[in-house]
C-alpha cells in the first residue's frame, strides 16, 4: 500500500515561493513577533517564567528546496554550492555564513530565517526571559561547527541525540535561573542525569527502524522530490528481517505500533532472547504505564528463568499501581530469596488475604516463619500447604523438620 496522497507536509503546504524581504516574508516575520509578544506578555503578567530557545536548521546537508534566482538576488542553489566549496577549503566561517544565506534565500520557507533568531534574543531581553542559544549549542557539537545530518533527521527536526541536547540546554537554563525545586537542584549533576536518562530511556531497534522508515517516506515526497518522481514504497523500503517487517507493517498501517511491539516481544521470547523481550515490553510499559497486564506478563516470564532482580523492579511498580495476589506472592518470594524475611512475610500474608491461597505461597510463608524460629506458626502453615498439595516439592521435608523443632 502507498501513503495516501503523499505526506501531510506535501498536502498542506501553500505559498511555496516566498522571496527574502518580500512583503509576504516581512508579514510572516511580523506575525511571529506579534504572536511571541502576546505569549510573553501573558506569561509575564501571570508570573510564569519562560525559557526561549533559538531555532536550529540543517545547514550543511540540506540543499535549498526551491533555489531559483529571483529579481536581483543570487540563487540559493549557487550560494549553497559556494558554501560547500568554502567548507571544502576549510574556510569554516565563510562556509557557515554562506550556508545560512542559502537557507534564507531558499524560496520555500520550511526553515526559519536568521531574522527569527535575532528576534528571539531581542524578545528574551525585552521580557526578561531566559534564552538558550540552541543554534550555537548544536553548532558546537557539529563537525566544522556547521549543523547537518549529524543532529538533524531532515531539514529541521533533531535526531534523538539532538533532542537530548535540547533537554540538556533547557535543564541548564532552569538551574541557572533557579527554576528547579531545591531538592532537584542538588541531588544529581547534569552528567549523572544525562547518564540516567540514556539508561532508562525505553527504545528498541523496532523504534529506530520505524523512525528511519518514516524519514525515508518523508523524503520520498515533495519538497524533497517532485510528486511525479515519487518511487513506490516497495522500492523505498525493503525489510530484511522480522523487526524490519514489523516496522514496514506499521508505516503501511497494516499493524498498530502497540501490536508490532507485542509481536516482536513474543518473537524474542520464542527465540529465548530475554533481553530483547524485556526491551520491547519496557517500551510498551513506558508508553502505557497503567496497563497492569503488561507488568504481570513480563514478570511471570522473567521469574520462569530466575531473572529475579528484573522481575522485582517491575513487580514493585505494578504493586504500587494495583496490589494483587500475584504481585504480593512474587514480591514475597523474591524478598525471601534475598534474606529479607520480615518484608517477605508482609507480602506473602497480603497474598493470602487477597482471597486465593496456593501451595507455593504457603510453602514460602512457612519457610519465612521457620527462619524467624516461629516454628508453631510455620508448622501450621506447612500443614495447610500439604493439605492443598500433598506432593508439593520439599513440603514434606520442611514439615518433618518443623515437627522435630516443636517436639511434636
Amino acid at each position: 500500500p502507498e501513503p495516501q496522497d503523499g505526506t501531510l507536509m506535501s498536502r498542506m503546504a501553500k505559498d511555496q515561493s516566498i522571496p527574502l524581504d518580500s512583503d509576504t516574508f516581512e508579514s510572516g516575520v511580523r506575525q511571529f513577533d506579534e504572536n511571541m509578544r502576546e505569549i510573553l506578555s501573558s506569561a509575564k503578567s501571570h508570573g510564569v517564567p519562560v525559557i526561549l530557545g533559538t531555532l536550529v536548521n540543517n545547514l550543511r546537508d540540506q540543499p535549498p528546496f526551491i533555489g531559483d534566482p529571483r529579481d536581483n538576488s543570487p540563487s540559493a542553489n549557487s550560494v549553497y554550492r559556494e558554501a560547500q566549496k568554502a567548507l571544502g577549503a576549510r574556510n569554516r566561517i565563510v562556509a557557515d555564513s554562506l550556508f545560512r544565506l542559502a537557507k534564507d534565500l531558499d524560496l520555500l520557507r520550511f526553515r526559519a530565517p536568521e531574522a527569527m533568531n535575532r528576534m528571539i534574543k531581542r524578545l528574551g531581553s525585552e521580557y526578561d526571559a531566559a534564552v538558550v542559544d540552541f543554534d550555537s549549542l548544536f553548532a558546537d557539537r557539529s563537525p566544522d561547527g556547521i549543523v547537518g545530518n549529524n543532529l538533524m533527521t531532515d531539514h529541521l527536526h533533531p535526531t534523538l541525540e539532538g533532542y537530548r541536547l535540547m533537554g540538556t540546554g533547557y535543564l541548564w537554563a532552569m538551574r541557572v535561573h533557579r527554576l528547579l525545586p531545591s531538592c532537584a537542584s542538588r541531588k544529581l549533576s547534569d552528567d549523572s542525569l544525562d547518564i540516567l536518562t540514556k539508561r532508562s530511556f525505553a527504545m528498541s531497534r523496532l523504534d529506530t527502524i520505524l523512525g528511519l522508515y518514516r524519514i525515508a517516506l518523508l523524503k520520498n515526497d515533495w519538497p524533497y522530490v517532485k510528486k511525479q518522481e515519487r518511487r513506490p514504497i516497495s522500492d523505498v523500503l525493503q525489510p530484511a528481517d522480522a523487526i524490519e517487517r514489523a516496522a514496514f507493517n506499521v508505516v503501511t498501517d497494516e499493524e498498530s505500533w502497540e501490536a508490532a511491539h507485542r509481536s516482536i516481544a513474543a518473537w524474542h521470547l520464542s527465540q529465548g532472547n530475554y533481553d530483547g523481550f524485556l526491551r520491547e515490553m519496557k517500551v510498551l510499559i513506558s508508553q502505557f504505564p497503567v496497563i497492569v497486564e503488561y507488568y504481570d506478563y513480563v514478570a511471570n516470564e522473567l521469574m520462569k528463568v530466575e531473572r529475579h532482580d528484573e522481575a522485582h523492579e517491575l513487580l514493585i511498580r505494578r504493586h504500587a499501581l494495583q496490589p494483587s495476589q500475584f504481585t504480593s506472592k512474587w514480591l514475597g518470594i523474591i524478598q525471601l530469596s534475598r534474606g529479607e524475611v520480615r518484608e517477605a512475610i508482609g507480602y506473602l500474608e497480603a497474598s493470602l488475604q487477597s482471597g486465593r491461597t496456593d501451595a507455593q505461597t504457603l510453602f514460602n510463608l512457612a519457610g519465612a516463619y521457620s527462619l524467624l524460629k516461629d516454628y508453631p506458626r510455620a508448622l501450621s502453615i506447612i500443614q495447610e500447604c500439604l493439605s492443598r498439595d500433598p506432593q508439593f516439592p520439599d513440603a514434606a521435608d520442611l514439615r518433618a523438620q518443623l515437627l522435630r523443632a516443636t517436639g511434636s
